[in-house]
């Protein structure tokens, strides 16, 4: 992670953190892999797999910070894994191991 607290604002400027969280695409999600943060409209969430349904792409991921109640299923201690169409600006970043 950076030395220093990052907001999500933080994480979609691309000409910031490119040493430790390279930019592997902008509105471009066929380079990611499991393990890469997607970010956008302030949120983050990272990344399992891709999905498309009825022609749309999604991406299932793990998001942190929900505030729906752990259910056994798909949320479980603040955090939600479930799929998040992709639409809109978004950035993709790999984390590297320093």
């Amino acid at each position: 992670t950076p030395d220093e607290n990052a907001l999500a604002a933080d994480l979609f400027d691309t000409s910031l953190f490119k040493d430790i969280l390279p930019v592997i695409g902008v509105n471009d999600i066929s380079g990611a892999i499991k393990g890469d943060l997607v970010i956008w409209s302030y949120h983050v969430i990272i990344f399992e797999s891709l999905i498309n349904i009825n022609g749309e792409e999604y991406a299932f991921a793990w998001w942190a910070g929900t505030r729906q109640s752990d259910n056994g299923n798909n949320i479980k201690n603040n955090v939600c894994f479930g799929k998040y169409k992709l639409d809109g600006d978004y950035v993709v970043r790999r984390p590297l191991k320093k």
